[in-house]
């Protein structure tokens, strides 16, 4: 398994045979907040046109800098769509009313995603998430620009240290 970024909160874990696996916030395309933010780095077209057969995309809170409806019909309809259990989800909302399979997951249940990969969704208070991917290789926080409380970083802490095995390492990856 591979992990890297594309562009702004957007991350792409590819399997061991280089195809993508699961994509968070994907924003690929043109601007967003009123055309006052842009990429720096865009990813390729072919890039793009590849992510189009991504299994799996999890979109972390409904800002336009992660949930970005022009990045998402970019996608196709070929991904499910996961979102984190919110109290309004209009992402659930606008992906099932635009045809995209879509899903809510339950916070603090384990999805499992394939064989070797699976993801936990904390829900926080502010209408944002946190995202565990658990790979055979490490155990990923992927805390986008939730901002979790020190109480919650304590916690996920103590739940890493708890679940780790010997000899699988922590990354984190924070926006």
């Amino acid at each position: 398994m591979k992990l890297e970024t594309l562009g702004h909160a957007c991350t792409l874990l590819t399997d061991d045979d280089g195809q993508p696996f699961l994509l968070t916030d994907p924003w690929l395309v043109g601007s967003t907040y009123w055309r006052s933010w842009w990429l720096q780095n865009y990813p390729t077209q072919e890039k793009i046109a590849a992510l189009s057969a991504v299994k799996f995309a999890y979109i972390t809170h409904e800002h336009p800098d992660h949930f970005h409806p022009p990045s998402l019909r970019k996608l196709g309809k070929k991904p499910l769509f996961l979102s984190p259990d919110l109290p309004e989800n209009r992402m659930l909302i606008y992906l099932q009313e635009h045809e995209f399979t879509a899903e809510s997951l339950t916070s603090l249940q384990w999805r499992e995603l394939s064989p070797s990969v699976r993801i936990l969704s904390i829900s926080l208070w502010n209408d944002d998430s946190v995202l565990l991917v658990d790979t055979p290789e490490a155990l990923v926080f992927n805390l986008n620009d939730s901002k979790p409380s020190m109480r919650h970083l304590r916690h996920l802490r103590r739940f890493a240290d708890d679940f780790l095995p010997e000899g699988k390492t922590r990354r984190q990856y924070s926006q």
